[in-house]
């Protein structure tokens, strides 16, 4: 890929006056495209590139969102902090027509693609009650990734994933030698049901590791023991004596030092990844939790395998939806646990401190589960597939208006496919389907950042205009 540069250019008008106030700024790009073209394992789909992403301007680059607060300007860091909240966002060749406050239109008549001279001009309008706000930085994302992907207040589900989806899956079929049940039985690789309690000696896909090419897995093999199995991924290599297709050769399997609290083999277990912390959680307790009820929170470590447990009661009056293997979320030391029946409100509980207990207003009043559990944020999902983020800093939920996939399981993922998390990256989960693993990303990276030299206040007696242009050297 060319070297890419350009500038943003802001005019704010005053619809009383007729007073202009332009700013024009430079923008940094990040790795994340990067990241996508990059081959990922032995094999890789030429329809992703050829087909699923074309044009690749209006695709990854198609989408628009303009932050309160200044971004880091690090290339490898691809989703803002928690600090920063969306002010403005719009979609490459959408026009709003919509009441959401955010979005903006995308202004066909000014907007230019110039193939010859490898430069493409994005020009958005938002009128008077859109976008109202200050704006300290403005960046390029994934065209789905402008559809109000970080939640705005008085926001509506408008796009379906039929149509539209803000978690992207490409190189499917058949494109990596993996064979990818996330699940491993003693005598076979069916996948285990969602709703199942702790289940003896199966292994848990949980993390992949493309540097040391390895796929990890834990198993509880009695109620004072866990091991950790890794099993190699022919991302990067194959033996001629391997069948990937159908076994997963075994690397290592560790038992870890013996449990302090004991592990009941009836109950009921989630667990994810986080990458914020590089820990695996793995909850258990019994279905639907009743207050007073126990939760036994084993943290194990990446890489030391250090295993810490944490003994929480529910002291929240309601009883704890656990039905599924991603009903709880664990990150940044904060246990994330809904109500079972209406209201269904979230509770944030402290690891180290369990009677620190935050009750967080579920407005949807639906039961939900956390599909994605990225940089401070917990992207949640409602059966009735309304979505909405909640920021772990400041506790506050925010509605989007497009839908996750509808995906199913484990922390970062819901309903019918596994995504398996990628050691030291964010961008990239793997995708189980039907044994068929490929790869799949949130489309609400930063592909540019835009730090304004000085912050622009939009008001309600302006409107605004951003011009966003880039050049391929």
């Amino acid at each position: 890929m060319g070297k890419l540069i350009g500038t943003t250019r802001i005019e704010l008008t005053d619809v009383h006056t007729g007073e202009k106030e332009v700013h024009e700024d430079h923008n940094m790009v990040t790795n994340a495209l990067r990241d996508i073209f990059q081959p990922i394992g032995l094999c890789c789909n030429e329809k992703t590139y050829y087909k699923d992403l074309v044009p690749y301007y209006s695709t990854l680059l198609g989408g628009l969102l303009c932050f309160d607060t200044a971004l880091e300007e690090d290339p490898d860091k691809y989703f803002p902090p928690t600090s920063a909240s969306l002010v403005g966002c719009a979609v490459y060749n959408k026009i709003n027509e919509t009441t959401n406050p955010y979005r903006g239109s995308y202004n066909m008549s000014e907007s230019e693609v110039n193939l010859e001279e490898r430069y493409v001009k994005f020009v958005y309008d938002f009128t008077t009650n859109q976008a109202n706000g200050t704006i300290s930085s403005v960046c390029l994302t994934h065209q789905s990734g402008g559809y109000t992907s970080y939640g705005g207040r008085d926001v509506k589900l408008t796009i379906p994933y039929s149509q539209n989806s803000l978690i992207k899956k490409v190189n499917g079929d058949n494109t990596l030698v993996f064979s990818g049940s996330a699940y491993v039985g003693t005598n076979s690789t069916n996948r285990a049901t969602n709703t199942n309690p702790v289940t003896m000696d199966m292994e848990y896909l949980f993390l992949l590791n493309r540097e040391v090419d390895c796929a990890f897995y834990f198993k509880i093999t009695d109620s004072k023991h866990i091991h950790i199995t890794r099993r190699r991924t022919y991302l990067r290599s194959v033996s001629i004596f391997d069948t990937p297709a159908t076994v997963k050769s075994l690397v290592e399997d560790k038992e870890l030092p013996e449990l302090e609290n004991e592990l009941k083999t009836n109950q009921y277990m989630s667990y994810n990844y986080d990458h914020a912390t590089k820990k695996l959680y793995i909850c258990t307790s019994l279905n639907n939790l009743s207050p007073s009820g126990h939760i036994t929170v084993t943290e194990i470590a990446y890489g030391t395998w250090e295993v810490k447990q944490y003994d929480l009661i529910n002291t929240t009056e309601v009883n704890i939806d656990n039905s599924y293997l991603c009903s709880y979320a664990v990150t940044n030391g904060y246990l994330y646990c809904v109500g079972y029946t209406s209201p269904n409100d979230i509770y944030k509980i402290e690891l180290s401190s369990p009677s620190n207990i935050t009750k967080i207003e579920n407005k949807s009043k639906s039961r939900v589960r956390p599909l994605y559990i990225l940089n401070g944020r917990i992207y949640y999902q409602l059966f009735n597939e309304t979505c909405f983020v909640l920021n772990t800093e400041t506790n506050e939920i925010r509605d989007m208006e497009i839908e996750m996939l509808p995906l199913a399981s484990r922390g970062v993922t819901a309903r019918s496919d596994d995504a398996i998390p990628v050691y030291d990256t964010q961008l990239i989960c793997y995708v189980d389907t039907y044994k068929t693993l490929g790869w799949q990303f949130l489309c609400n990276y930063l592909a540019t950042i835009n730090n304004l030299g000085s912050p622009v206040t939009k008001t309600a007696e302006k409107t605004m205009k951003i011009t966003y242009i880039l050049q391929e050297e």
